[in-house]
């Protein structure tokens, strides 16, 4: 049940204009074949995933259902180009669901900036922010979609499931999101969901470098969307934070309205955190479910909320790395540190009990900076990943001596290391105080 209730959350996020049925169409598609790719790599047979695919198409809405079943009739062509390697959004658009390309837009754009008072009650601290008509209206049109499409047996479900995660959560999560659903004017337990939501397919890229002077900087890509539809809202939601006590700065951070958790932060003069989804082999919908079960059940943390809580209570690099190697997890992870001295700078490969793996910089071995993408740096990437590969080759023709802000910032801008799923860019660093953050879009010719 809950698998068919994550997929019906994350279908509709393709759309801000229930009008426009050509979005949603390749919202639909993109998961499905996601889906499809998922279950094919579980060594399911043609008729398994058709099963599969059905019994997804009939708890839905009859307008959206009718997309579905268009695209379970194309399951033999969608097999054929998974086969040849192509990615699911490029299948979509192959099939006629989804365009070739978009408009162009400005890229590096700037982000807004907010103060969240720490001092205030937690329910009171994101209200003003979620309050903000431009970001209110769009998280209002996603659910309305979503409601319109799941129905309102469906809605009342995950709504239901979300208040049972939201009590898992430390209560001054729980208090932020419930105040946060109340500004929005949503159930609490519909935020809950969407707080997990974003841990299942931030698919980026993080580095750290050492300069020659023993300057450690750090810098991110953050891709959202899976081909999923709905990376132009979370652009839109982006907003740069100033977590703040006493009316000074603890922490910096980077986030989507409607998301109490980081994925980027940094502690002034301390450290920095950048996460980084550790894909597992199949579908998303698995992942959800994984993860939705290991916070009712095992009580681990979220990612995303134990970076908030190592910014606010950790003041040094090598407590951040201990706290971030060693609390337990509801799924496995990649966390990129940055600190403030030479050799602060690592990636910690995360299960869900403990690190496999911790990957430093060593200017000694020259090992001067260490890069992740989503998948284990021991393994090779898939075939349809090559952002490792890429971003290296730009390091490298940097060298060490040239590293800088504006030309890791080039590193990032390197396609397929900035793709179509970019949402921002990050440059920090803890020593000096510097966050900055940009709004990113990859402009055609651009990959998936």
């Amino acid at each position: 049940r809950i698998r068919i209730l994550g997929l019906f959350f994350f279908l509709v996020a393709g759309s801000t204009d229930s009008t426009t049925s050509g979005k949603l169409e390749c919202g639909v598609c993109s998961l499905v074949v996601n889906e499809i790719e998922g279950l094919a790599n579980e060594g399911k047979i043609m008729v398994q995933i058709e099963d599969n695919i059905k019994e997804f198409c009939q708890y839905l809405s009859p307008t959206v259902a009718e997309f579905c079943e268009k695209i379970v009739q194309e399951l033999p062509v969608i097999l054929k180009y998974l086969d040849d390697h192509a990615r699911p959004s490029t299948v979509c658009n192959k099939i006629g669901f989804c365009p070739n390309e978009w408009d162009p837009r400005d890229d590096l754009t700037p982000i807004d900036t907010y103060v969240v008072d720490l001092d205030l009650a937690p329910e009171e601290r994101w209200k003003k922010i979620y309050s903000i008509p431009k970001y209110k209206d769009t998280v209002l049109q996603l659910i309305g979609i979503f409601k319109e499409v799941a129905g309102e047996t469906v809605f009342e479900d995950i709504a239901n499931v979300g208040e049972l995660v939201a009590k898992k959560f430390p209560s001054e999560i729980m208090m932020e999101i419930k105040g946060g659903a109340q500004a929005l004017g949503i159930p609490t337990g519909i935020l809950a969901i969407i707080n997990l939501g974003y841990e299942i397919s931030d698919a980026c890229t993080s580095i750290v470098a050492e300069t020659n002077k023993g300057e450690i900087l750090h810098a991110r890509n953050l891709d959202f969307g899976a081909g999923m539809g709905f990376t132009d809202d979370l652009r839109n939601l982006t907003i740069n934070l100033d977590f703040q006590r006493n009316g000074k700065t603890v922490y910096h951070g980077v986030t989507y309205v409607g998301y109490v958790g980081l994925l980027t932060g940094m502690k002034p003069g301390g450290f920095s955190v950048t996460v980084n989804t550790r894909f597992l082999p199949n579908g998303i919908l698995d992942m959800l479910q994984t993860i939705i079960q290991a916070v009712l059940v095992q009580d681990s943390s979220v990612v995303s909320l134990l970076v908030r809580e190592t910014l606010e209570k950790k003041a040094t690099w090598n407590e951040a790395m201990y706290e971030l190697s060693t609390r337990p997890l509801i799924t496995d992870v990649y966390l990129t540190v940055a600190g403030i001295a030479s050799g602060e700078g690592a990636v910690i490969t995360r299960n869900r009990t403990g690190a496999d793996d911790i990957w430093k910089v060593n200017s000694s071995d020259d090992t001067w900076y260490v890069i992740e993408t989503n998948f284990d740096r021991w393994e090779e990437p898939p075939w349809y990943d090559n952002r490792r590969y890429y971003a290296n080759n730009a390091m490298h023709e940097m060298g060490r001596n040239g590293i800088s802000f504006p030309h890791l910032q080039d590193v990032l801008s390197v396609k397929p290391v900035l793709n179509r799923l970019t949402t921002y860019s990050s440059l920090i660093s803890p020593k000096d105080n510097y966050f900055e953050i940009k709004g990113r879009f990859c402009n055609a010719p651009c990959p998936d």
